[in-house]
């Protein structure tokens, strides 16, 4: 991108943002004498074109980096554009997120998110030359610093986030009413017996439990600088509201799988201790693995109604790459072509348990298999986003006025619960890889 380019960019919003102005001047002015109008116009005119100049002077830097940090030297891959780096940058950045269990951006530093970043690509040349440039020390990228230079101008990219499970599952959803649910559950059977003549029966009757559900509550506060929404070249508002509903689906998918059921969290199957479970972090994964686990549930008696396996991709890779002795591959042509393993459903994400090692033999992950028609996930207020610029928040024990800092608030809250009706319909499977 050259600075003819920068500046059309600049220009185009500028163009669109008088156009919007006019019209704007004409509703709230109505029907007053023309030359009123027109001067109102002319001033928003000056307003916005004074802004992009300002705009202007300001993308420069930005821009000059990018393009040294791409035309270096000849050892720079040609598909290391500046979008390419923004998108490395965001990436990191969550990638940073992620190992500090961090619920925001600003949890983790500058220098963490570019230390992670030359640990992620560790071969873009580009990339390390932006993250060198003095000239963008003074902010975090991450935290919104390349959404403002208009040379990205609507093309911000995604952060990299597992793949959501929960909305694959086809799980049982229930409302709960004032925040909990009881529903009887069947723990033993009744039984039958052959009898003689004349000779009584065996008094027998079923065994009952309870499955209780009570809502939890899932909340995230994210306050963003009103400056940086009016300058932004992208809608990220929209941006920030559709990350939060994405991390939501993400942590639901977590709380399904690994919850702790504390007072404020869901129990997960891998705290339920009355679930089926198999191998160990140093068994290793074996041709027949995905026959025994299927025999495991069919000999529980599951109905097999709605059965998905839950597998980490490097758990997939795995089981793709099992072969037999002989040659071919045990299970890799069926997940290819089907998207089935043993005939169901698989499913990857990286919410699923992996633990990598310096040995890689030593490295294990985690294989779930279950029928999911004995999962419910109880809702009793459905995730709703909220923005305002009136209200407060605490942040690290200081409550900050949003009006007073000039900061939007979007805020996001679920009440829900997961319980699992009959725990033996689940298997945790955990295996090395040999």
């Amino acid at each position: 991108m050259e600075m003819k380019d920068l500046e059309s960019l600049i220009d185009e919003r500028s163009q669109k943002q008088i156009e919007a102005a006019k019209e704007s001047i004409k509703k709230e002015l109505g029907s007053v004498p023309q030359a009123q109008i027109d001067e109102a116009v002319a001033k928003a005119v000056a307003e916005v074109t004074a802004k992009a100049e300002a705009d202007k002077a300001e993308n420069v830097k930005y821009l000059e980096a990018f393009k040294e940090a791409v035309s270096g030297d000849n050892n720079v891959k040609v598909k290391e554009t500046p979008v390419t780096i923004v998108n490395q940058m965001i990436a990191a950045a969550a990638s940073a997120m992620g190992k500090k269990d961090a619920h925001n951006v600003g949890q983790v530093s500058a220098k963490e998110i570019a230390e992670q970043a030359k640990k992620d690509f560790p071969y873009s040349k580009a990339l390390h030359r932006v993250l060198d440039q003095k000239a963008l020390n003074a902010g975090t990228p991450s935290e919104g610093g390349f959404t403002v230079p208009l040379a990205f101008s609507g093309e911000y990219i995604d952060a990299l986030v597992a793949t959501t499970l929960i909305d694959k599952l086809n799980i049982r959803r229930v409302p709960l009413v004032n925040g909990n649910l009881s529903i009887p559950r069947m723990d033993a059977t009744s039984s039958v017996g052959w009898v003689g003549e004349n000779q009584s029966g065996k008094v027998t009757q079923p065994a009952f439990g309870e499955v209780n559900m009570h809502a939890k509550k899932l909340k995230a506060l994210t306050p963003i600088s009103n400056t940086l929404l009016r300058e932004s070249g992208v809608n990220i508002e929209g941006w920030i509201a559709e990350d939060l509903m994405r991390k939501t689906r993400i942590e639901l998918d977590n709380a399904m799988i690994n919850g702790s059921g504390s007072q404020y969290m869901p129990l997960g199957l891998a705290n339920n201790a009355n679930i089926q479970t198999t191998g160990s972090s140093t068994t290793a994964l074996a041709l027949t693995t995905p026959n025994d686990m299927v025999a495991l549930l069919q000999q529980a008696n599951v109905r097999l109604e709605n059965v998905h396996w839950l597998l980490n991709p490097i758990g997939e890779s795995w089981l793709r790459n099992k072969a037999f002795s002989s040659g071919p591959f045990a299970w890799s042509d069926e997940m290819a072509r089907t998207g089935k393993l043993r005939g169901f459903d698989f499913h990857s994400s990286s919410t699923i348990k992996y633990v990598p090692a310096d040995d890689p033999a030593k490295a294990y992950a985690d294989f779930w298999l279950g029928d999911f028609a004995e999962m419910m996930f109880g809702v009793s207020h459905d995730i709703t986003i909220e923005m305002t610029r009136d209200g407060s928040y605490t942040d690290n024990g200081q409550v900050v006025n949003a009006f007073d800092q000039d900061l939007t608030l979007i805020r996001l809250i679920t009440e829900c619960d997961f319980a699992c009706r009959q725990p033996k319909a689940f298997i945790h499977g955990t295996f090395a890889e040999s």
